[in-house]
């Protein structure tokens, strides 16, 4: 008998399991933050940036968005991302740019179980090695705002995070990043 006998069954089984209990999903809290482009690259930024470390606390399980205001000229926004992409910017790792479906205005779905750090690293302060947005390198020059919400969860349902944020994706069709692929 080998180990892949019934390999199928035993994976779907486990997955009924994991959908029954992301069915069930209740214990989140969520947090909002709306800010003018203009505050990338100014010492308010590192204010904003402690101030969501203080609310969400350093180890906070989440899914995120970041969504573009209406004002937010896309067309400049692509154009922005894209130089930065292929001069490497700083020597940054930026995420790659999806083909757009629909104009949802989401910009970015994530997941984290550190998420004030990974934070830090989209607005533009962490490590530029690090793949993430790093808005305060390239978005500055755009108007209008960016809302990051924040959907925080216990540590018993860690393990949903890249399930709900595979389904954001999906739902959403981020600007950039990946995209639903587990």
């Amino acid at each position: 008998m080998s180990i892949l006998d019934g390999i199928g069954f035993r994976a779907a089984a486990s997955l009924r399991h994991k959908a029954n209990d992301i069915e069930n999903l209740s214990h989140m809290q969520r947090y909002s933050w709306v800010f003018p482009f203009e505050i990338l690259g100014t010492p308010a930024l590192a204010e904003l940036n402690a101030e969501i470390k203080n609310v969400l606390g350093a180890k906070c399980a989440s899914i995120y968005t970041i969504h573009i205001s209406d004002e937010v000229d896309q067309n400049e926004l692509g154009r922005l991302i894209e130089s930065a992409r292929q001069t490497k910017f700083e020597m940054r790792s930026y995420p790659m740019v999806n083909k757009q479906t629909a104009a949802t205005g989401c910009l970015y779905v994530g997941s984290s179980r550190t998420t004030p750090s990974r934070i830090r690293g989209h607005l533009g302060l962490g490590p530029c090695s690090t793949f993430s947005l790093h808005l305060a390198a390239w978005a500055r020059p755009l108007d209008g705002t960016f809302t990051l919400d924040v959907y925080c969860f216990n540590d018993t349902e860690k393990y949903f995070l890249p399930y709900l944020e595979d389904q954001l994706s999906v739902e959403l069709s981020p600007i950039l990043g990946k995209r639903g692929t587990r």
